[in-house]
């Protein structure tokens, strides 16, 4: 199972809450005290983040993606936390669903042979 649109437009929400919060907790530079959170990671960004989202599986992956990205050094990491941590949420999510979709498949089963007996 993947993620379905609704789930990547989650995790779109979710990067640019992480990174308003990285925004304002960088503030010590002061270029960071007059930019919008939509400036420090726009769109482009969080759309290289979130096109394929399982395949951010590690950090250097993160950082190929967000090649040009000006706040790499002083925030990658603190991003690529973010970004594990939402990834983790989503592959639980996953797992409930997978786990979900077995129950009423054998549910079914059950069903049809109680039908033919």
């Amino acid at each position: 199972m993947k993620l379905n649109t609704k789930d990547i437009n989650h995790v779109a929400v979710r990067l640019c809450a992480a990174a308003c919060d990285l925004r304002r907790s960088g503030s010590s530079k002061l270029d960071r005290l007059f930019i919008s959170p939509q400036c420090f990671l726009d769109e482009m960004y969080v759309k290289k983040i979130t096109r394929d989202f399982h395949l951010v599986d590690s950090r250097s992956v993160l950082a190929s993606r967000l090649s040009g990205w000006q706040y790499w050094e002083d925030s990658g990491a603190a991003l690529w936390d973010a970004v594990k941590k939402i990834a983790d949420e989503m592959c639980e999510l996953l797992r409930v669903r997978h786990e979900e979709m077995l129950g009423k498949q054998r549910a079914n089963r059950q069903k049809k042979r109680e039908e033919e007996v």
